[in-house]
């Protein structure tokens, strides 16, 4: 599930045409989305995002 997540963003829209991602995440399902991002939020603040897993 963690693939899909990131795969599904990457199918709607090309990322770099935008000069920043922001991800949010709470669980370890989101650890590849939180990856692709350039803001990485976890559990509601900002920190490193493996902290999620």
């Amino acid at each position: 599930m963690s693939a899909e997540k990131s795969r599904h963003v990457r199918e709607a829209c090309e990322l770099k045409h935008f000069p920043g991602v922001y991800a949010y995440g709470d669980t370890h399902e989101d650890l590849d989305m939180l990856g692709m991002a350039s803001k990485k939020l976890c559990r509601w603040q900002e920190r490193d995002w493996r902290a999620c897993a």
